[in-house]
């Protein structure tokens, strides 16, 4: 699509959900078109959208606005369409529509046809935040001229007109934003895939089909850097042209960046070298290591100093809620708030973080048909002293664990609030343990969203820890 050309002008252009990328996508046609008329429609009503979006829209003259239960009605009789990724493209409305020839465009999509810089992709089921914002900071820390951008929480278009051709983006893209898009980043970066958003798509298949796009548009000339300890991510990659290079844990043969005696290190054109020592991280869990290992490949591609590499990983900070450490009790109880782990691969990777911590595990959720018999085979394995459970999933968690064993299972309690939650991990805990919120499940059916339930929980444990140490100093005087 040309934005300059008068065929684009005479369009009847829809913007399909008002979240972050919706207002982006609309700041971004206004600027190119200010008078231009579009349509914008969103699911929620004008109270629920950010407030500020709704007062500038409302003052513009060339907008109307479509919101509550009939949002869809005007699919038919636009030219163009620009979806948000939250709208799910199996909607009966939009899936009538979306082979008959209409202009579908994406906010990432439409950047990756503009934008005329380099872009570094990254993507998997976990991880992806981490690994982006890691590469970020290498690159930062390299004096590269560099933006991030993506699912990590800034639209891609929201930059472009502050990027030149020799701007380097690093974004992080979700399977419902690789959905749409027709270029493949110059370096791909992919992560492990999981069953993920099973009530997004039709099956596991069609979910990594999304995330294969990725490489599927990538030339020889490119590079796919893909974590080889992954069956399905290893299976992607081996259809790719691209120049591969791998990282993982599982072995060090043939990988290009893997540990080893304690070390990250790293195997380019046949030169091995020590990058840094993993006691040097202020990240928790040996899975962390695989998120990592690209920021390191990428340094290396180029030509970073390993000194300013090591700099920018040893100073990397935990984001939030991917096991950050949230604060200590009185009594030497600390907390962990890993909302995003979405998946029961998330929370096993959770639970082997603390390999000689007891644990009590808060965890359920949203119903995403989701497997979770290894995670109760973790759960058993690592003998928990407390499983404090949300509904849905928090049911079948229990009966998974009860499959294997109903002897010796750890204290077991259903709540339905997250103060209800906070309060029992205090109950049970003892001097020394981990209360971990590490749910395996989404947010949905009880929270706006993870980063909701992440922060009731912190903001929980902060009042508890405020209202035993106030105890403290009372009984002190």
């Amino acid at each position: 699509m040309m934005f300059s050309n008068e065929e684009f002008r005479n369009k009847k252009v829809l913007v399909l959900g008002l979240g972050r990328e919706g207002i982006s996508t609309y700041s971004f046609l206004r600027s190119r078109f200010p008078y231009k008329k579009l349509i914008l429609a969103d699911q929620k009503g004008l109270d629920s959208l950010d407030q500020f979006f709704v007062q500038r829209i409302q003052k513009d003259g060339n907008v109307e606005i479509v919101t509550g239960q009939g949002y869809l009605r005007n699919l038919r009789e636009v030219d163009v369409i620009f979806k948000t990724p939250g709208i799910p493209h199996n909607l009966p409305e939009y899936k009538a529509i979306a082979n008959r020839g209409y202009g579908i465009y994406s906010n990432t999509g439409l950047f990756f046809d503009l934008f005329k810089g380099t872009i570094i992709g990254v993507t998997g089921t976990k991880g992806k935040s981490t690994t982006t914002r890691m590469i970020f900071d290498v690159l930062s820390a390299g004096g590269v001229k560099v933006k991030l951008t993506g699912n990590i929480g800034i639209p891609p278009l929201s930059v472009i007109n502050e990027t030149s051709e020799d701007t380097i983006v690093v974004t992080e893209l979700s399977s419902h934003q690789l959905m749409n898009i027709h270029r493949s980043p110059h370096i791909s970066v992919l992560q492990g895939i999981f069953p993920e958003h099973l009530d997004y798509y039709a099956d596991f298949n069609e979910y990594v089909d999304a995330k294969s796009n990725i490489t599927r548009f990538q030339l020889e000339k490119d590079y796919l850097l893909f974590c080889k300890d992954n069956r399905v991510t290893t299976n992607i990659a081996n259809k790719s042209v691209a120049t591969k290079l791998s990282f993982g844990l599982d072995n060090t043969q043939g990988l290009n960046c893997y540990f080893d005696s304690g070390w990250l290190k790293c195997r380019l054109d046949k030169v091995e070298e020590k990058i840094i020592n993993s006691e040097e991280l202020k990240l928790i869990g040996r899975f962390n290591l695989v998120n990592i290992m690209p920021a390191i490949l990428i340094g290396k591609l180029l030509g970073i100093p390993s000194k300013r590499i090591q700099d920018a990983v040893r100073n990397f900070i935990p984001l939030e809620h991917r096991l950050e450490y949230v604060g200590e009790s009185h009594a030497g109880i600390k907390f962990y708030n890993d909302s995003l782990a979405t998946t029961p691969e998330s929370t096993i990777n959770a639970i082997e973080g603390f390999p000689e911590k007891p644990i009590i595990l808060i965890a359920g959720g949203f119903e995403r048909k989701q497997d979770f018999r290894l995670l109760a085979m973790k759960i058993i394995e690592r003998q928990l002293r407390g499983l404090i459970l949300f509904p849905t999933t928090g049911i079948r968690i229990l009966e998974e664990v009860m499959k294997i064993t109903n002897q010796n299972l750890p204290i077991t309690l259903n709540v339905s609030t997250m103060q209800e939650a906070v309060q029992h991990a205090l109950r049970i805990a003892q001097p020394g343990d981990v209360v971990l919120l590490s749910p395996a499940s989404a947010s949905y059916n009880q929270f706006l969203d993870y980063r909701d339930r992440g922060n009731q929980f912190k903001h929980l444990v902060m009042k508890e820890i405020q209202e035993q140490d106030d105890k403290s100093q009372r009984h002190f005087v």
